[in-house]
């Protein structure tokens, strides 16, 4: 049987996560989660997550601060993807948010990465539409803890906007460009996918190239694996190479159907509506989904057990 392993990171909705957990408990799985360390996680809170899980591995990582739009997301899936490969050995790592569920069980789950050995799973996505697509690729963001969510609300998001047209300016006065000095072609993806083990083994190796190209840019979690991929020698194993724009009918290679085009990301409710899209993205293909709020809808847990027997 293969061995997978789960990566999850956390930030809240912990009683959600004991719900994640307790699909994704198998045998043939070990499951490893990362708190962020600005989060208030108790031992109630861990040990609800220990008593969902009764089959795998749990594993709680060393914890670290992230914030959106830093480096500090890369180093938190970084964390993870060692953690996991210096616990064992994995057919595949999956990495999850903590507001993502299954739409299968995990034997579908395992039957169908048994049948795609060696693929990796990722969403690309186009550079089209907006300029910070390319600029955070090609200059620094030095000021990392600062983001458009640093501050609430509109002064907040304006004050960024300022700071960070500023930022661009002088480099681009200073004629800095990052792409260049790494020899990278712009790309974009999801950050949550499936690798194989000799994929994140090489990715582990690279480490220090990572910082180095990645560690002072602004959104970084959804380009330095993309460009990594390209720059070793593992495009021609994607899945699904596809340009996604943010379009529904458009499928989604890293098998986790996300809804951007009705909410940022959309969040499922427990409508009847609902249930039929996830019974519906379950049969195109789809074998996880988010954005989960079961606090505000508790009805999806039963949802979900459905769409998994079906």
């Amino acid at each position: 049987m293969t061995k997978h392993a789960y990566l999850v990171i956390a930030h809240s909705h912990f009683d959600q996560l004991a719900f994640l957990v307790s699909l994704l408990d198998n045998a043939d799985n070990d499951i490893f989660i990362h708190i962020d360390a600005k989060a208030s996680f108790s031992q109630a809170d861990e040990q609800e997550l220990r008593t969902a899980c009764q089959q795998s591995n749990l594993i709680i990582t060393e914890r670290q601060a992230i914030y959106w739009g830093g480096f500090s997301q890369v180093k938190a899936e970084l964390l993870l993807f060692k953690a996991a490969h210096n616990y064992g050995h994995y057919d595949f790592y999956h990495l999850l948010s903590g507001v993502d569920l299954p739409l299968a069980s995990q034997a579908e789950i395992h039957h169908f990465f048994d049948e795609h050995k060696g693929e990796i799973f990722m969403s690309r996505m186009t550079l089209d539409g907006d300029p910070e697509n390319i600029n955070r690729q090609k200059y620094y963001h030095f000021f990392q803890k600062f983001t458009p969510r640093t501050l609430p609300g509109i002064i907040g998001k304006a004050l960024f906007k300022i700071y960070r047209l500023s930022e661009i300016s002088i480099q681009k006065l200073m004629r800095v460009n990052l792409l260049k000095k790494h020899d990278l072609t712009p790309m974009k993806a999801s950050n949550w996918v499936s690798l194989p083990e000799d994929v994140v083994i090489t990715l582990l190796e690279e480490e220090d190239w990572i910082v180095r190209t990645f560690g002072k840019t602004f959104l970084s979690d959804e380009v330095f694996l993309p460009i990594f991929l390209d720059k070793f020698g593992f495009n021609d194993r994607v899945f699904d190479n596809t340009i996604n724009h943010n379009e529904g009918k458009e499928f989604q290679g890293n098998l986790r159907f996300v809804n951007w085009w009705d909410g940022n990301p959309y969040v499922w409710t427990d409508s009847d509506e609902d249930k039929r899209k996830l019974e519906k993205i379950k049969q195109e293909g789809y074998l996880f989904t988010r954005k989960f709020d079961l606090a505000t809808y508790p009805k999806c847990q039963n949802i979900i057990k459905e769409v998994i027997k079906k």
